[in-house]
């Protein structure tokens, strides 16, 4: 449903200028083995014969199916648990002995760096014959999968292209609650997207702003709080992703922010959808999905060879045609074209997550919560 909740007295958009908390990385790195061994590991992980993996997302089954036809001696069981239910699960279960879990791919990831790793619930291990191969900032922890969430708009309604060139525009008084957004108290991705704009963006925002306006940005806060502030002064928000496609896609003259994935939806269920090409300085966003060991398993070595797997070149073909790419270059589509229509093939048109500052992001999410919520309509 749709909330309108009045969370402020004042009107006008209110911003705070808030200090950043920095909190150390913990990753629980496992130490780097020179001497590693995929046929070891693979035998061991034969032996252990089984395995249990959490993703948020239904296509976990599809990987496991692959992992399966390769090592069909491991039964893997692949069970789709949002991202809250992973941290509260794997907390309370810690407690009691041997978690029923060994890896996790986990999307969370404020809820990675301030909980879950921490807290020791989970280890970050990366395979050394994969080095030379996945980008250094997506070792520690493993990054696998980078999936998009981009704005959105009904191609009838605004038949000669999308209604705005700049996401500054949607700040304007006239997209007043035409901007459809998830709760950020609901969405830990949309929190840590909205987070990494208030402390990564500023000079990219701030070109724009000038872009759009002939002039400098001023006022209190970053470019990404003023942003922020100003987007929630016009949202009109969600706590179900499908409201967005219908509202916009049923002839509505609203802009929605949702999965690039939502797209495949949008064509089952007949409606107009098409996304925000062209939008300045990006149409979205990109953020990163880990794949992670759960400390004290009862499968850990099939667990690594997961990992292992993850970022070969088989598993994340799957994401390639939700829009997303895999972190390993050798992961490519076929023809060459993104299958989601507006989104470039090179993701050039997307914000991507700093991976050196994601410590950040659970000691900053409530202060990006609060800033959302004092300028709601």
């Amino acid at each position: 449903m749709f909330r309108r909740d009045v969370f402020k007295a004042a009107t006008g958009v209110a911003v705070a200028s808030v200090g950043l908390m920095n909190v150390p990385w913990v990753s629980a790195q496992t130490p780097a083995d020179e001497a590693f061994d995929l046929d070891a590991l693979i035998a061991a992980a034969k032996a252990e014969g089984a395995l249990t993996v959490w993703d948020s997302s239904s296509s976990v089954e599809d990987i496991a199916a692959l992992f399966m036809e390769a090592y069909p001696e491991i039964t893997v069981t692949a069970l789709k648990v949002s991202k809250e239910e992973q941290v509260t699960k794997l907390s309370n279960e810690a407690k009691g002995g041997t978690p029923s879990v060994d890896a996790l791919n986990f999307a969370d990831t404020g809820a990675l760096a301030g909980v879950l790793l921490p807290q020791g619930l989970v280890s970050s291990w990366f395979p050394a014959d994969m080095r030379d191969i996945i980008p250094a900032d997506s070792q520690d922890p493993a990054v696998f999968v980078w999936n998009p969430n981009v704005f959105m708009y009904n191609p009838v309604t605004y038949p000669d292209g999308p209604p705005v060139t700049n996401v500054w525009e949607l700040t304007q008084p006239e997209w007043s609650k035409k901007i459809i957004f998830e709760d950020p108290s609901q969405s830990p991705q949309l929190a840590d997207f909205l987070t990494e704009l208030r402390i990564n963006d500023g000079d990219e925002l701030a070109a724009a702003y000038q872009d759009l306006f002939g002039e400098e940005i001023s006022g209190d806060g970053t470019p990404g709080d003023q942003l922020v502030a100003g987007w929630a002064s016009n949202a009109l928000v969600t706590d179900d992703s499908d409201n967005i496609l219908s509202d916009v896609g049923e002839g509505g003259d609203s802009i929605g922010f949702t999965a690039a994935s939502a797209y495949y939806d949008a064509q089952e269920e007949g409606y107009d959808i098409a996304l925000a090409e062209g939008l300045s300085p990006w149409i979205g966003y990109a953020s990163p999905k880990f794949a992670v060991l759960v400390n004290n398993a009862a499968h850990p070595n099939a667990a690594k060879l997961w990992i292992h797997f993850l970022l070969g070149d088989v598993a994340t073909q799957p994401v390639l045609d939700n829009g997303g790419w895999a972190t390993n270059p050798n992961v490519v589509r076929p023809d060459g074209v993104n299958p989601i229509p507006g989104l470039a093939n090179d993701h050039s048109d997307l914000y991507t997550f700093d991976l050196n500052s994601i410590d950040e992001h659970w000691a900053e999410r409530q202060n990006t919560q609060d800033l959302w919520a004092n300028n709601l309509p």
